[in-house]
């Protein structure tokens, strides 16, 4: 069981005691708070009234900290229930734990740079209230937070607490990322984010428009505190290797993979997003399906495109040669090669040795086999500059998936028609004009005997460019 050792704030008066609060780990063992514990420790710290106070003001945030994944027992609620669990200079924040118990609440544990000081914790709490919202109010002792919070139509109020005293308002935007994770884990209610929030990691990012930026990390890093520390992805390479090894710390680059990082749910839907162009590269997966693998080549407009096929000759060597004529004839640069389609490994080293010098690339992993489509989506882990690119057989026209790893978990996104078509429009002329509709159907001519063969590469060329020789 981690054990994350809450830092008291204790004024320069006062001797520390042989007594250490652990934040959250009291949600775990509850007995440790029992009646007859409490009253011991009371009258252990009753000369000492300082430390009395933080101890009965630590336990009863405790005491809120637990309440938000389970039952507290009320006899202890009882023992606590005038002591407000925060501090403030505002006699208005300290409300009492009786007050606070029953509300819809989050919390999460940010570090705070030192800078000539040792670096500090502050726990910050989102509590529901039925105060007015106050767009413009900022959260005592600190200079960007916010007071107020919107969510769900609610109403949400930051408390802070903070394990240092004699601070000066604290500035900067890393809290932003902890903001924004409690933000969604109250719109989900997601009882599982809440609990990694409060008692499982230590979190520091600034967000704008879903993205997380760099922060300044300072000496934050010099806090040897047992939780999990979630990091901006550009932060990366300014931590020393000494601290990525001890810490193991996790990156995120938007707030999708930041909260997959916290809820460890593994793949992250960012929702609906512009098909990706600009790719100079394009390399495809080949098998039947001629029309997906050409639809992704032409809507990338790459300046070289690169078909893979296995050694079978009617499902995958004709497939990429009918796809080879298509694309020359209309002036893109293609080349054929052979991978494996029974072997993980051996299909991922030839993959591997292709694209590891090369730019950002776009893969279509609509065709070929199982197997094939493993070996590089298992690779992509590895490469972020792969954008992947898959088309559902029996998806409406025009849409398409996209998929991409940045951090530990890959990121989805759905390609809708909207979004291809003002991809089309960015093409040029020529492409712009082609009959894209020819590229989202099965293209077969029925014969007299009720049989279906597929058009040709020639009759499908000729298809495709029927609407632009019309337009011209």
């Amino acid at each position: 069981m981690k054990k994350d050792p809450w830092i008291l704030r204790i004024s320069p008066n006062t001797k520390p005691e042989p007594l250490v609060l652990y934040f959250g780990e009291l949600a775990f063992n509850q007995q440790n708070l029992s009646i007859d514990v409490i009253k011991k420790c009371r009258l252990r710290l009753q000369n000492n009234p300082d430390l009395l106070a933080e101890w009965n003001r630590a336990i009863a945030e405790e005491i809120l900290s637990i309440s938000i994944f389970n039952k507290v027992n009320p006899e202890i609620i009882n023992l606590f229930a005038d002591v407000s669990p925060f501090q403030s200079t505002k006699n208005d924040d300290c409300i009492p734990l009786k007050m606070l118990i029953e509300k819809d609440k989050a919390v999460a544990v940010v570090p705070l740079d030192g800078q000539n000081l040792f670096p500090a914790i502050a726990h910050i709490w989102l509590i529901e209230t039925e105060e007015n919202f106050n767009e413009a109010e900022k959260a005592p002792g600190w200079k960007e937070l916010p007071l107020y919070h919107k969510i769900n139509s609610k109403v949400y109020k930051t408390y802070t607490v903070i394990s240092s005293q004699n601070r000066k308002d604290i500035d900067g935007n890393s809290f932003k990322l902890a903001i924004e994770l409690l933000k969604k884990a109250i719109k989900e209610k997601n009882l599982k984010a809440k609990k990694a929030l409060a008692l499982d990691w230590i979190i520091t990012g600034d967000v704008e428009n879903e993205r997380v930026k760099k922060v300044e990390i300072g000496n934050k890093t010099q806090l040897r505190i047992n939780r999990n520390w979630l990091i901006p992805s550009d932060n990366r390479l300014k931590l020393s290797q000494e601290f990525i090894i001890n810490q193991n710390p996790k990156f995120a680059h938007d707030l999708s993979s930041a909260f997959a990082h916290i809820t460890g749910e593994g793949i992250n839907d960012s929702g609906e997003a512009t098909f990706p162009g600009n790719f100079t590269i394009v390399h495809s997966l080949v098998s039947k399906a001629r029309e997906p693998a050409i639809a992704a080549v032409l809507l990338a407009n790459p300046k070289k495109v690169v078909l893979w096929h296995s050694d079978n000759e009617k499902e995958s060597i004709n497939p990429a040669n009918d796809i080879k004529y298509i694309l020359n004839n209309l002036g893109i640069d293609c080349e054929c090669k052979y991978l494996p389609d029974n072997s993980i490994k051996k299909a991922q080293s030839i993959i591997r040795k292709e694209i590891e010098n090369e730019g950002n690339i776009l893969f279509s992993i609509t065709n070929g086999n199982l197997l094939m489509r493993l070996a590089v989506f298992t690779l992509s882990e590895y490469f972020p500059n792969i954008y992947l690119i898959y088309k559902e057989l029996y998806s409406p026209s025009f849409e398409f998936t996209g998929i991409f790893y940045n951090d530990a978990y890959p990121t989805t996104v759905k390609l809708t028609k909207t979004a291809t078509q003002n991809r089309i429009k960015q093409l040029n002329h020529k492409l712009q004009n082609l009959n894209w509709e020819i590229l989202f159907q099965k293209n077969e001519e029925k014969l007299s005997n009720n049989k279906k063969r597929p058009l040709t590469k020639e009759e499908l060329l000729e298809k495709l460019i029927n609407k632009f020789k019309k337009s011209k």
